[in-house]
């Protein structure tokens, strides 16, 4: 599915609370006004019976809408702490992850391997010519893109990944637009 952000979560709990709570106290007073008014004329029995299970659900209802209500301002103070944090990457990343720093590391990480690969180069020749500039495209992004990850983890140990990955895209979009 991948990365929900808190604060994401946060308002998908609030939404959830404030439907469930309207609905179960609407409904409770609509169950309260057919329980004394009885426009439908039902039996006793099937009138209390009736009245009874709907109650019940409606109570059920506010009871689940307080519960969203709860986990909302938890998620609220978590995406707090999640905007900070994240303001704080950022910070570090602008003063230490330039697009130039980038390049120099994937090109210095490049010529290393290059070295190293010399021995399989005469192999791979014919198979270098049938590439498509989008396959270069892509293995450049991924080049830089687990440089910055590597980066990051470095200086903040502990992320979460899928935040990390969510980040990364961000920040290298705004650096390499």
């Amino acid at each position: 599915m991948g990365y929900r952000s808190n604060e994401d979560m946060a308002e998908d709990n609030h939404s959830s609370a404030v439907v469930l709570i309207s609905v179960g106290i609407i409904g409770l007073l609509a169950d309260i006004y057919m329980l004394i008014k009885n426009p439908l004329s039902m039996p006793m029995f099937n009138k209390y019976m009736t009245t009874g299970i709907m109650g019940s659900l409606f109570v059920l209802f506010i009871v689940m809408g307080a519960l969203a209500m709860r986990n909302y301002k938890r998620f609220t103070e978590a995406a707090v702490k999640e905007s900070t944090l994240s303001e704080k990457i950022h910070e570090w990343c602008v003063d230490n992850l330039t697009a130039e720093s980038i390049e120099d590391a994937v090109e210095k990480s490049d010529d290393a391997e290059d070295s190293e690969d010399s021995d399989d180069l005469e192999e791979d020749v014919d198979a270098e010519d049938s590439n498509d500039s989008s396959d270069d495209d892509a293995v450049v992004f991924y080049k830089r893109t687990t440089y910055m990850k590597d980066c990051i983890q470095q200086k903040f140990m502990n992320l979460d990944e899928d935040m990390l990955d969510r980040f990364v895209e961000k920040y290298y979009s705004e650096i390499f637009s």
